[in-house]
């Protein structure tokens, strides 16, 4: 057998295997099926094992170089800031471009005002929110098993503590297993670092409840006009807010999908009931009955839309809110993007006065052109800018058709025409060179160029004082004061770094500084802001502002506005550049601009070239105000020039009705302005004063003696009329009237030489007396029909009390008193001629010297054949001065004009 077996030859493995199948052990394949497959599951499960090891490194790789994140990520939360009038009512919100609608809540408010709502997210989101430190594994275990045995997402194991480092801190919806361990992490050391008051305070402003609206404050807000800095909300608003982080958008209780507010209904029934539940870590917050009873309550008796509460509303006035934000940042005075953190901005608007201004915006009888035709409002706009004394911004017109995202015409340069000449020639001439209102200068013939400047009228006056040039805005003397006596370089300064008008370096000419034909323009703003060194007559330039003050709840500070002043003019050129600028609205350019209650005004008008840009610019002793009025569209329509003065008239009138009234104050040291001393003779003295029990001025000068007879002068701003009939050393004046300002002057003759010498003028304020009072006067509540009668019959000169029509001449006409008259009458006289600006022009002209529409009747007739050279454009007509000599003019040479 032995040797039998030593002689056969081996076997193959698949032979060997084949006899052994092919005998009687043909059970054997079975245990060899289940070795091999012992065989796979040994070498799956130590690879599993391997992989599990990889993965558990990869993973604690992860969660230990995770940095730890804190929760100043807070501070990148773009919340909404809100604006507050000077009442601290809101009027808007500012939020960065892009940004979301968001406004802070603070917890410890929260626990104050809603209690239930802090305890019901924290019931819905995260039950044991207040035992774990940051990660819940009882939950995300629970969650687990839910998951497998229901095969899919049935439950999630997230915590609030979780949210915040995902939404917050990594800000990421990344799908991802390295995003998830991070969220551990993080979540981790957030519960280990911060109070469950600072992470639930993050969560609950950050948290989303549309995709417009992010944090609890503003969703109670838009859903429930509430707000939780005060307001309490019902348990069913709670469950409304409490149910939809889990998807804003599917239960939005204000959609206009019925299905969606369904959905919303039935979110709200389940989150109510999660309220009233007992068996949970919290226990119940409200009863069963409660949760039954606001469970019955339709969704759109509980939820509206308030959408006023969203985005920046459209005013003008919050765009330089914005603008001064920026500058304070840049500044260093706020901490970058300050914007967004939830700022509660007080400012200085004035609704009273706002609205005033919106008012005379839409008033669209107000905007005529020189023909006294309405204009279209698509072809002119305005800007208004309205300031108090110390600079600070209390109303912004932003246009008549203004829109959140159009131009702000408050902010558009615009020429300033002669409205400019305060602050270049006129204030800087008597800083340098000591001009009052009685210097005399000379109105002549002049050139820039080798171009002739014209006054508005046309002719040349000689010598004049000083304030018939500013009362009329003569052109021609203006520029020789420029040229001659302030300087370009003075000039300049003034406007540009002391005044901070934005003028260029090609500005630093005559036309722009005397005429205002500046390059670019300058806004309302600027213009306002310019002029407050005038209403205090402190010649302190105020730099205009809009805030008040400032909280910044992140970084939990307070801005507090600092005023910026700078020295630009004396107290005593301050003064009597006012002094002029109220004659100018009293008796010169600007007369439409007076208030209706006759207080004390100031102000310059100013008309560019052809009037297609107009300007007033005008102060009380509280309100300095600048408005423009010009063309935004082609063919050019000429803007009648008493236009602005008119709106400044309006709206004014409205802002004062009720305030005292005041008088500018003459600064403490500083002098009336008197003539030159040539001109005013020491041995003849006024004096005078307004005795009230005889309802007279009486006035008195020094006796002379025998050889000297004596002449008196009056007037209203000057005295140009001579008193008949004065005899003697003294005289009582009863033609006066309470509240108007009278100027005297005596002049006295030598019989034998005929030497004259005159006083200085005396001006003297008549004040209403206490038991004065006018019952003709509509507006004050003094009027009474009966005794007005009574008031009239005693003194036909009260205002208020009716006219006679003159009779004897219905031709006959003052231009003096009813100016606008007058341009009505050349207008209406002159239309159709060859040269109506030149017709109308020579036609006031003559009324003025006549005052007799008869008397100028032949005047069009003129103009029948005479056409006018196309480049000699005039601005339309106003009255002219009438004391001055006319000085004939040379050749027709005409540079481009800034008018009044």
């Amino acid at each position: 057998m032995n040797d039998f077996h030593q002689n056969q030859p081996t076997l193959s493995r698949r032979k060997r295997l084949s006899r052994k199948t092919n005998g009687n052990n043909g059970g054997n394949w079975i245990r060899d099926f289940f070795g091999g497959f012992k065989l796979f599951f040994k070498w799956f499960f130590i690879g599993s094992f391997v992989v599990g090891v990889v993965l558990g490194c990869w993973a604690a790789y992860i969660y230990m170089t995770t940095e730890e994140y804190s929760l100043d990520a807070l501070k990148k939360i773009q919340y909404s800031s809100v604006v507050l009038d000077v009442n601290n009512k809101e009027i808007g919100r500012l939020t960065v471009e892009g940004g979301d609608d968001r406004e802070l809540v603070t917890l410890e408010t929260l626990k104050k005002t809603n209690p239930m709502l802090i305890d019901t997210i924290k019931k819905v989101e995260d039950v044991r929110f207040d035992q774990h430190d940051g990660v819940d594994y009882y939950a995300l275990g629970r969650a687990v098993l839910k998951n497998i045995v229901a095969m899919g997402k049935a439950e999630g194991g997230g915590t609030i503590t979780m949210q915040v480092a995902r939404n917050i801190i990594l800000n990421s919806k990344e799908k991802s297993y390295t995003r998830k361990i991070r969220e551990f992490a993080i979540a981790q050391n957030l519960g280990k670092n911060y109070s469950k008051d600072q992470i639930l305070e993050a969560y609950l402003n950050y948290i989303n409840f549309h995709p417009q609206i992010r944090g609890v404050g503003l969703a109670a807000k838009v859903y429930f006009n509430k707000d939780l800095n005060k307001d309490t909300l019902t348990p069913g608003e709670v469950a409304i807010l409490a149910g939809l982080p889990k998807s804003p958008s599917m239960y939005n209780p204000v959609s206009q999908n019925i299905k969606t507010r369904k959905r919303s209904e039935e979110r709200r029934n389940t989150v109510l009931g999660i309220m009233a539940r007992e068996e949970d870590e919290m226990g119940a917050l409200i009863t069963v009955d409660e949760a039954g009873k606001f469970r019955e309550k339709r969704i759109e008796e509980q939820a509206q839309y308030h959408k006023e509460h969203l985005r920046e509303k459209g005013s003008a006035y919050l765009q330089l809110v914005r603008n001064e934000l920026e500058l304070l940042e840049s500044k260093g005075e706020l901490n970058d993007n300050s914007i967004s953190h939830g700022l509660t901005i007080r400012t200085n608007l004035d609704p009273k006065v706002q609205q005033a201004v919106d008012k005379v915006l839409k008033n669209h009888d107000l905007y005529v052109d020189t023909s006294n035709k309405l204009i279209n409002p698509n072809k002119i706009d305005a800007g208004i800018t309205v300031l108090r004394k110390d600079g600070s911004i209390v109303a912004v017109g932003g246009g008549r058709q203004y829109q959140k995202g159009s131009l702000n015409r408050a902010l558009e340069p615009v020429q300033p025409g002669s409205s400019i000449k305060p602050l270049t020639v006129y204030s800087p001439v008597i800083e340098k060179h000591g001009y009052n209102e009685h210097t005399k200068i000379v109105d002549k013939p002049t050139t820039v160029d080798g171009k002739q400047i014209r006054n508005f009228t046309g002719r040349y006056y000689g010598e004049i004082e000083f304030k018939t040039n500013v009362m009329n805005s003569l052109n021609a003397s203006t520029v020789d004061m420029l040229r001659e006596k302030v300087g370009l370089d003075t000039s300049y300064h003034y406007a540009k770094d002391l005044l901070e008008l934005p003028l260029l370096p090609e500005d630093k000419n005559i036309s722009p500084l005397a005429l205002g034909g500046l390059t670019k323009g300058v806004s309302t703003l600027d213009m306002a802001q310019a002029y407050t060194v005038f209403p205090q007559s402190d010649g302190k330039f105020k730099k205009a502002f809009t805030i008040r003050e400032i909280y910044d709840p992140i970084d939990e500070k307070t801005y507090k506005h600092k005023p910026e002043t700078k020295d630009v003019f004396s107290e005593k050129t301050a003064y009597y550049m006012t002094r002029m600028l109220k004659m100018v609205v009293q008796n010169g350019s600007g007369t439409a601009a007076q208030i209706k209650d006759g207080r004390p005004t100031a102000g310059k008008t100013g008309t560019s070239q052809n009037e297609k840009d107009v300007w007033f610019v005008g102060y009380t002793t509280e309100y300095i105000a600048a408005v423009n009025v010009f063309n935004v569209s082609q063919p050019i329509t000429p803007v009648a020039s008493r236009v602005p003065a008119k709106i400044f008239s309006e709206f004014m009138s409205e802002v004062t009705k009720g305030d005292p009234i005041e008088d500018f104050k003459r600064p403490s040291g500083v002098e009336e302005p008197a003539p030159p001393k040539e001109e005013a003779d020491d041995a003849l003295q006024l004096t005078g004063q307004y005795n009230e029990e005889s309802k007279a001025i009486q006035l008195s000068w020094t006796d002379l003696g025998e050889g000297f007879t004596y002449q008196l002068y009056r007037g209203e701003g000057e005295p140009t009329n001579a008193v008949p009939g004065v005899t003697g050393n003294s005289y009582s004046d009863t033609n006066v009237e309470v509240g108007k300002t009278y100027a005297y002057q005596v002049k006295a003759e030598n019989k034998e030489t005929g030497e004259t010498l005159q006083s200085a003028v005396l001006t003297i304020t008549i004040g209403a007396s206490k038991e004065e009072k006018n019952y003709c006067d509509k507006d004050s509540p003094d009027y009474d029909e009966e005794k007005c009668k009574q008031q009239c019959e005693e003194k036909p000169d009260t205002p208020g009390c009716p006219k006679e029509d003159d009779e004897e001449d219905p031709n006959r006409i003052d231009c003096s008193r009813d100016r606008e008259k007058c341009e009505g009458l050349a207008r209406q006289a002159c239309q159709g001629t060859s040269n109506e600006r030149q017709c109308r022009r020579d036609y006031i002209e003559c009324l003025n010297e006549n005052g007799s529409t008869a008397a100028c009747a032949h005047i069009p007739g003129q103009y029948k054949e005479d056409p006018q050279d196309p480049g000699d454009e005039e601005p339309p007509q106003e009255p002219e001065p009438e004391e001055p000599p006319v000085i004939t003019p040379p050749p027709n040479v005409i540079l481009p004009r800034f008018w009044w």
